[in-house]
């Protein structure tokens, strides 16, 4: 970007906003930072293998039992089906994987890795939000998302150049996103997606996004927590990924860049902030290949059907 914008709403002639444009949704106006990403972001994820390999669905099966019934030769659920203690319980949980219980399964104890068997890339949206601070009654400023478009995944972005658009962008978001069954974040489910629902709320929004919560954060930590010192996603990207930010900010500065933005209109000061946001997603992506492959490795179940160019 060249030169420094001093007008109110509108960059000066010439410039754009971060490489976006100024969009329009029910609410008003925002900015729309759209991108496409290349092929080197190839999603993989475990198929419904993994979920009918899962013993310990089963109530009364725990780690010992489950390794006896293998030595015997039982490797699925439908193997179990057979078998004279555990074959009427095994039934059951096969018959809840047809008919896609979720939450019954994930009352049961199946894990996240192992219910995103149940959808295909096109159905998920990543989500991350930038806010001004951590309470649910501070406004939002920067949704980014990244979805397929095709065989391409898109970070799209959603920002607010005052405190005023954030309505304007939830609705944006909400245009998008609302029909997606599957929102990836890294401490989503405590932090991004209620964030999003009382904001929406505060708004006034009557929406039907409910989304099943991938929060990578917990598999992250069941998989790596002997061999990281913390699973905070900076040291994710540094340790697993080989992701080295070279940032002149931390994150606890992110809602004071975006008040002095507010103030002296000075689109530099968010640039940083802004591909901070992508490149979350983007790691978020590269994690999910990580897990999905870590999880092919500790469980022999493969990926699933048509996922394998994804």
């Amino acid at each position: 970007m060249t030169g420094e914008n001093n007008s109110v709403g509108r960059p000066v002639a010439g410039e754009t906003w971060w490489g976006g444009e100024v969009c329009t949704s029910t609410r008003g106006e925002f900015v729309c930072r759209q991108k496409k990403i290349g092929q080197e972001y190839v999603l993989a994820f475990p198929s419904l293998d993994l979920i009918r390999r899962n013993f310990r669905l089963i109530y009364g099966i725990g780690a010992k039992t489950e390794e006896l019934l293998r030595k015997s030769g039982y490797q699925t659920l439908a193997d179990l089906t057979g078998h004279p203690r555990w074959g009427k319980a095994a039934k059951e949980v096969i018959n809840l994987i047809e008919e896609r219980k979720l939450d019954r399964l994930r009352r049961y104890g199946a894990k996240d890795e192992e219910i995103l068997g149940f959808f295909c890339g096109e159905q998920l949206v990543f989500v991350d939000l930038e806010t001004t601070g951590f309470s649910q009654l501070q406004p939002l400023f920067l949704i980014g998302t990244m979805s397929f478009a095709g065989e391409r995944l898109v970070i799209k972005q959603y920002l607010a150049r005052d405190y005023a658009e954030e309505a304007a962008v939830l609705a944006g978001f909400l245009r998008d996103c609302e029909a997606k069954a599957v929102m990836v974040s890294f401490n989503g489910r405590s932090f991004d997606y209620p964030y999003l629902l009382a904001r929406l709320a505060y708004h006034g929004f009557t929406h039907s996004f409910n989304p099943f919560q991938l929060d990578l954060l917990p598999p992250t930590r069941r998989a790596f927590r002997d061999t990281l010192p913390d699973c905070r996603l900076r040291t994710v990207e540094e340790q697993l990924l080989g992701v080295a930010r070279h940032e002149t900010f931390s994150g606890v500065k992110i809602p004071e860049l975006y008040h002095r933005f507010v103030t002296e209109k000075n689109p530099r000061l968010l640039t940083e902030v802004i591909e901070h946001n992508a490149r979350d997603l983007l790691s978020m992506a590269a994690l999910v290949r990580l897990l999905a492959e870590e999880f092919w490795c500790r469980n022999g179940a493969g990926r699933s059907q048509g996922q394998e160019d994804r």
